[in-house]
């Protein structure tokens, strides 16, 4: 499309050009002055065309475009980096001024495309936490929570993590580690040591007792390995 003269007294959009370096960007004019530059397929969805009225209405639209667009890159530049829940993301992208409402829109838009699944990341990320060192259910929960998952989502993922482990074996797995640091401590130490150890992975109190018992501390059992 090319340049045109506009009427007198109005504001028009008087050229809407291909640039020479992005072919499939757009160089928008109005009354023959570069007034902002879009991709093809913002021109389509805003309708523009040469000879349109720029009105204050569309003003605010063609800037609501730019602002979508730049929202987009900036959550996509970090999602091809790692993955993150929608709150997470969300708050990064506010942090730099964005409008929640769009940045509500460009979210919803990557979940349909499938760039955020909360459900998956959750699963995911106690999967991840757990091979690092096992964990209960609480702290499971606590940690998808501090990435922001919901927390009904964040114990749903926990209970499904930890359905395939068995809870006291692996906190008594951890307690030997442990244990092997503590030679020569009392068994009451030991044992108090111990439960705060598993308490703080978030093994829930019965677990505790049952891998206490389960490690069997004799009074003169200093040495265990």
């Amino acid at each position: 499309m090319h340049e045109t003269d506009a009427p007198s007294g109005t504001a028009t959009i008087t050229a809407i050009e291909p640039l020479p370096s992005n072919p499939n960007r757009r160089r928008i004019k109005v009354g023959g002055r570069r007034r902002v530059t879009l991709a093809d397929h913002e021109v389509e969805g805003l309708g523009l065309e040469v000879g349109m009225a720029w009105t204050e209405e569309l003003a605010f639209r063609v800037e609501a475009s730019r602002t979508l667009m730049k929202i987009r890159k900036a959550a996509l530049a970090r999602l091809a980096r790692r993955s993150y829940s929608r709150g997470d993301l969300a708050e990064r992208l506010l942090k730099r001024d964005f409008p929640r409402e769009l940045v509500d829109r460009v979210l919803d838009q990557l979940a349909e495309d499938g760039w955020l699944d909360d459900e998956q990341f959750a699963r995911q990320l106690a999967e991840s936490i757990l091979r690092q060192k096992p964990a209960g259910r609480r702290l499971l929960v606590q940690k998808l929570v501090e990435k922001r998952v919901d927390r009904e989502l964040a114990e749903r993922a926990a209970r499904a993590v930890l359905s395939e482990t068995d809870p006291v074996e692996d906190a008594i797995a951890l307690a030997e580690r442990r244990l092997r640091t503590m030679s020569g401590l009392p068994r009451m130490t030991r044992i108090r040591r111990l439960s705060g150890l598993l308490a703080r992975r978030g093994f829930d109190p019965d677990t505790v007792r049952s891998a206490i018992r389960g490690l069997r501390l004799d009074d003169d059992d200093h040495d265990r390995s």
